[in-house]
C-alpha cells in the first residue's frame, strides 16, 4: 500500500541581530589593526542621514577638557563601539511551484514558464530529481522570457547538468516542508536552504534536530520511517535522512553521506570567519518498503544558528 504523503512541517528558529550600517574604515597594516577610527566634527555624538550614520567626537579642546554643571567633555580617543551583524534566514521548498528546467548556462536557468517567479526569490534547481539528484540554490537577479538568472549558484559538490529530463526549478517560499507521495520504487526528496550574514570573527555553525522520528500521524510513538544508518537512503528500504551542501563539516557526517536527523543537535553548516550572503541547503530523502503502512507521516525539525564568539 502506497504511502499517501510525508509532510515535514518546520518550526523556524531564527536569530536576528541587525543594526544600521556604520561608516567604518579600520586602519591596518601587516602587524596592527585599529578598528575604531574617529572623526572630529562638532560635538554631536551621532550624526546621520538617510544613507549614513557616523559616530563623531568633539575636537580642539584644552588638554584637560571642558566641564560645567551639566556636561563633561574630555578630549582623546573615544571608546570604540562595534556594531556586529548576525542574520539567519530560512527558505523552504514549495512543491507547488515546480516548473521544468531545460538548461543551465553559467547562472542562467532555462525554464518552461516564469509564472510566479519574482526578482529576489530564492530558487532551487534540481538535476534528475530522485535518488541520484544534484541540486543548487541561488537568488533570482533577473527574469527573461523563458529563463531565470540568479546572482550565484551554491551546489552540493558539483554544478547540476540540466538537459530537460527529470530537471526542475522550485521557488523556496514554502510555509512547510512537504515530502510528497512516494512508492517503494522511488525516493522522494525536498529541501531547506538558509542564508547567513555573520560579522563574527570566529564564524558560525548551523545545527539541526527533531522532536521525534518521522511518524504516522506525527505522534511521538507508533509507526515510523527508520532513520538511515548506512549512509545512503535506498530505494525499496524504509529509510529517512538528509545531506548538506556544505562539504567541509567538522563534527557530523551530513557533508559526506545521507545522515539521520535525531533529537541531538548535529552540525549541518559552518564557516570559520566573518561571512556575508553565506548559503547552504539540506536535501531530505525518504524511501519506503512495500509493506509499510500508508498514511501521513510528519515530525518537527529545528534549525539553529550559533555564532562562534
Amino acid at each position: 500500500m502506497n504511502l499517501k504523503r510525508f509532510t515535514v512541517p518546520i518550526i523556524l528558529v531564527t536569530l536576528l541581530f541587525s543594526f544600521n550600517s556604520i561608516v567604518d574604515a579600520a586602519m591596518t597594516s601587516t602587524n596592527y589593526e585599529i578598528r575604531f577610527d574617529s572623526f572630529t566634527s562638532g560635538g554631536d555624538d551621532l550624526s546621520s542621514s538617510a544613507t549614513y550614520q557616523l559616530r563623531d567626537s568633539a575636537g580642539n579642546l584644552a588638554i584637560d577638557g571642558s566641564t560645567s554643571a551639566t556636561y563633561d567633555i574630555r578630549p582623546g580617543y573615544r571608546e570604540g563601539i562595534y556594531d556586529r551583524v548576525a542574520t539567519f534566514e530560512i527558505f523552504l521548498k514549495n512543491r507547488t511551484s515546480q516548473v521544468a528546467a531545460t538548461s543551465l548556462i553559467g547562472t542562467t536557468i532555462g525554464v518552461t514558464s516564469t509564472a510566479g517567479i519574482s526578482t529576489g526569490d530564492m530558487v532551487l534547481v534540481v538535476e534528475n530529481e530522485g535518488s541520484t539528484q544534484n541540486s543548487a540554490i541561488g537568488r533570482v537577479a533577473s527574469i527573461g522570457a523563458s529563463s531565470v538568472t540568479v546572482d550565484s549558484l551554491v551546489n552540493s559538490g558539483s554544478a547540476p547538468v540540466i538537459n530537460g529530463v527529470g530537471d526542475y526549478l522550485y521557488i523556496m517560499n514554502g510555509s512547510g516542508l512537504a515530502i510528497g507521495s512516494i512508492s517503494s520504487a522511488e525516493i522522494s526528496t525536498s529541501a531547506i536552504a538558509w542564508e547567513v550574514d555573520a560579522d563574527v570573527d570566529d564564524g558560525y555553525s548551523v545545527y539541526i534536530y527533531e522532536d521525534h522520528d518521522l511518524n504516522l500521524g506525527g505522534g511521538s510513538t507508533g509507526t515510523s520511517i527508520s532513520d538511515v544508518s548506512d549512509g545512503s537512503v535506498t530505494i525499496g528500504d524504509s529509510e529517512y535522512g538528509a545531506r548538506s551542501s556544505d562539504q567541509s563539516l567538522a563534527s557530523s557526517t551530513f557533508d559526506t553521506s545521507d545522515t539521520a536527523i535525531t533529537t541531538t543537535q548535529a552540525q549541518v553548516a559552518s564557516r570559520s570567519g566573518s561571512s556575508f550572503d553565506s548559503r547552504d541547503f539540506l536535501t531530505f530523502k525518504v524511501s519506503r518498503a512495500s509493506g509499510d503502512t500508508g498514511g501521513s507521516y510528519s515530525h518537527t525539525v529545528y534549525l539553529i544558528y550559533v555564532g562562534d564568539y
